[in-house]
């Protein structure tokens, strides 16, 4: 939830409404940005920052020329560039590099501390140290020469994941990004048919030893990998029948279904207030998450303030998303509040959970979702509403509407008894 911004990147000034990079002087409205580029360039800090990026890496490249031809460094700036398309081409890290030629390109005109030497590729490295050859010139540039990938012609592996990722919109966009890059690093520099069972098996070896994916994390980016492949084989007629193969699934853990107990909703209902307050009962009412509250707005109360109706952002790139409507309880209506900031919903609420030991945020949903459930009145079809997800198969895709009038009678009756169960009220 925190606001990242990179460093040396420039700030907005909102007393002027434009861009500024102190260290430089430079100093861009979002009209002059249009001006500058050719295009509009919508206002305010949001919607302007890519154009602001743009307008600096025009700087930053035309800079970066003019440096190049004054640089005595030719024979080193030349081999950085070759290692670094290299690198690039094989989708492996090439920030090393990448680093160490703008440092030369940084380097002052009268410089001679430093000798025009090709650099090393990483793979070479290890062979000229170990050949103590890694001071003489040729040497280098001869294994250097071995270790050296081009990027492959239209139709390579990597070309079809970048045009695939594009294509793809929503939240889950990242993470085909990251599970797809994975598959990429593990073909290297092929064509679409060139790819083997021995690049899938290379991607299950990265995928099982990655370190920061859990095993449910890893089990959705092996499918994602696999509707990829899938695309791949038919778009360029290349078969790779072991694709989804049951002896190469990795299995899918059992969600964690981590949930409140009633005496920590009420500690937390006694305890909250302000934004916590806000979170915590529009998590239990609504089952929202932190992008749901931050996007609630005045247009999403309906009914003279009876009800609450919205997409959840989390569903709202879905053709088939459902738009709920959920019965405001007294409670949430006194608390309820609009435009609130992602990074003060963040600091609040981590300072609330922290100081009571309390779940997650998203265990509220799970908690409500859970009573509604188990009531001997009401059942799956009530908690399905609440959740705000549409049930799969034909008869629900084809022959139920959604939110009938009828259907919002039992989600209200449903979330009444919640409440009653919740706040320990009659």
């Amino acid at each position: 939830m925190n606001d990242v911004r990179k460093k040396g990147s420039g700030t907005w000034d909102r007393s002027q409404d434009r861009w500024e990079l102190k260290k430089l002087g430079i100093r861009k409205t979002p009209q002059q940005l249009a001006d500058i580029l050719g295009e509009p360039v919508p206002t305010g800090k949001i919607a302007s920052r890519p154009y602001w990026d743009k307008y600096l890496t025009i700087l930053t490249t035309a800079d970066n020329a003019e440096k190049r031809k004054r640089s005595h460094l030719q024979e080193r700036l030349r081999s950085l560039e070759v290692i670094i398309e290299s690198l690039q081409a094989e989708s492996r890290d090439a920030t090393e590099f990448i680093k160490e030629r703008q440092y030369v390109l940084d380097l002052p005109e009268w410089d001679i501390d430093h000798a025009d030497v090709p650099a090393m590729h990483p793979d070479a490295k290890k062979e000229l140290v170990m050949l103590g050859l890694d001071d003489d010139e040729l040497a280098v540039r001869v294994l250097n020469s071995h270790h050296i990938k081009k990027a492959p012609p239209k139709g390579s592996v990597k070309q079809e994941a970048e045009k695939y990722i594009d294509s793809k919109k929503g939240k889950d966009k990242s993470n085909q990004r990251s599970a797809i890059n994975l598959f990429v690093q593990a073909c290297s520099n092929i064509l679409v048919n060139e790819i083997t069972i021995d690049h899938y098996r290379e991607f299950l070896k990265l995928l099982k030893k990655h370190p920061t994916w859990n095993d449910t994390s890893k089990a959705k980016n092996q499918s994602r990998v696999h509707t990829f492949l899938h695309a791949l084989a038919t778009d360029h007629n290349h078969p790779m029948p072991w694709i989804g193969d049951k002896r190469h699934m990795l299995p899918v853990p059992e969600g964690d279904k981590v949930q409140y107990t009633i005496e920590q909703v009420r500690t937390a209902l006694a305890n909250a207030t302000g934004i916590a307050r806000t979170a915590l009962l529009m998590g239990l009412n609504f089952g929202f998450y932190a992008s749901d509250i931050i996007e609630l707005a005045e247009e999403h109360v309906i009914n003279d303030g009876k009800h609450v109706s919205k997409v959840r952002k989390k569903l709202a790139h879905k053709t088939n998303r459902v738009k709920p409507v959920w019965l405001v309880w007294p409670e949430t209506k006194e608390a309820m509040a609009f435009g609130i900031k992602r990074r003060d919903l963040q600091r609040e609420w981590d300072k609330f959970r922290e100081k009571f030991g309390l779940p997650e945020h998203k265990a509220l949903r799970k908690t409500t979702a859970q009573i509604i459930q188990d009531d001997e009145d009401f059942g799956e079809e009530e908690s399905l509403l609440f959740r705000g997800e549409s049930r799969q198969g034909t008869h629900h895709k084809n022959y139920i509407k959604k939110y009938t009038p009828e259907q919002v009678v039992k989600l209200d009756k449903a979330l009444t008894k919640a409440r009653k169960v919740l706040f320990g009220v009659e």
